[in-house]
């Protein structure tokens, strides 16, 4: 995997829609931890709270009953919504006043319980202001918008209060990327920025120096979501770097993605490696071979890809697959040799050795002698055919 490269992101068919909770959604955010996530309802005037039974899968999210926050008496139209990185604070861009607000919580991480602090700021150099980050110690704070495309940097004189604000003068133009900004979001060491742009429907990356924005260069990376949603909203990235989530207004949902390096994996006889574009087509090709084919260890090929699934589980699905492949082809052999030359095969292919091995060893009760397995992978040579 590659942390924080939004190009290699693949779409993990996870997703969670808000549109009972949190109607037009036009922000989102999630604990640290991965097993909070809020959403700004612009319809409502809301901030909705969710809890993630298993940390950063979308698919176990659920809304946690009461917990809620009408934010409409500061603004009506609330978009991005952000957290200090305790939980005891919470700030939203209103675009009715083109203004940012704060809030006390005083449970952390518990909407439930936030109070105005009756502090905000009015931002006077974007008109219509649609977005907000902060550096992860609330010593600095970024807004963007949608009339002049731009991202602003301001210094905060007294952490994590809005109110004390002052411009630092330092800015960068998006236009050529970006000709609706969205969502606005940084990596916790100030060296990435994400910027979503509805427009294209793509997520954009920069790399920057020590969170100056005016040194933030376009790295040519970018994720186009518009398969799942014509009007991205926002987006987020686990702090591991490996999981992005973009908040997609149009279908009213979140999508979850695994950011994952170009694959080495061969997809037909005629490619030599996968282009990140093609990835789809190769899980796809793979999963509907595992599927087909029975073996003579198991009553059916769906007994296999279940029992696989249990063994790899935390893998991102399209990973999954071709371990269910290496499974269907390693169960036909009969020999250490003939197990040998599956083995290094997927190996070869990028598999992870040890995966492998408990793939081997969890379905067919495998002795895991590896010694007749290459140290290094290269051996096998790129010409591995399908």
């Amino acid at each position: 995997m590659v942390a924080w490269d939004v190009s290699t992101a693949i779409y993990e068919d996870k997703s969670f829609s808000v549109v009972a909770h949190g109607k037009w959604p036009l922000g989102f955010f999630f604990k640290p931890d991965g097993t909070k996530m809020y959403i700004s309802g612009n319809s409502d005037d809301t901030i909705f709270q969710y809890s993630l039974s298993t940390p950063w899968d979308i698919l176990t999210a659920s809304f946690d009953v009461g917990k809620i926050k009408d934010v409409s008496a500061e603004d009506t139209k609330p978009r991005n919504v952000r957290f200090k990185s305790d939980g005891t604070k919470m700030y939203f861009v209103g675009t009715i006043h083109n203004e940012i607000f704060q809030y006390s919580l005083s449970t952390a991480w518990d909407v439930s319980t936030a109070i105005y602090d009756l502090k905000s700021i009015v931002i006077g150099e974007e008109t219509r202001l649609i977005s907000l980050a902060f550096k992860s110690d609330g010593t600095k704070m970024y807004v963007c918008g949608s009339d002049n495309d731009t991202v602003y940097q301001y210094s905060l004189s007294s952490d994590w209060d809005v109110s004390t604000a002052i411009y630092d003068d330092k800015s960068k133009d998006l236009s050529a990327q970006n000709t609706h900004p969205e969502g606005l979001f940084f990596k916790d060491d100030g060296t990435k920025m994400y910027v979503v742009d509805d427009d294209s429907n793509a997520v954009y990356q920069y790399s920057l120096t020590d969170w100056d924005v005016s040194t933030a260069i376009y790295n040519d990376k970018s994720k186009d979501v518009s398969a799942q949603d014509v009007l991205p909203a926002d987006s987020f990235i686990s702090p591991d770097g490996l999981n992005l989530f973009v908040m997609g207004f149009d279908s009213e949902t979140v999508y979850q993605y695994s950011l994952i390096s170009p694959p080495t994996f061969r997809i037909d006889k005629y490619t030599a490696k996968l282009q990140s574009g093609i990835i789809a087509e190769g899980y796809e090709n793979t999963k509907a071979l595992a599927i087909k084919k029975q073996t003579s260890y198991f009553a059916s090929a769906v007994e296999l890809e279940n029992k696989v699934k249990v063994i790899v589980d935390g893998c991102p699905s399209f990973l999954i697959h071709f371990y269910i492949a290496f499974a269907e082809e390693f169960s036909k052999k009969r020999t250490d040799g003939e197990y040998g030359i599956v083995f290094n095969k997927w190996r070869a292919r990028g598999l992870d050795i040890d995966v492998l091995r408990d793939v081997a060893c969890g379905l067919f009760g495998w002795g895991c002698d590896l010694s007749w397995v290459w140290d290094d992978a290269s051996e096998w040579g790129t010409d591995v055919w399908w």
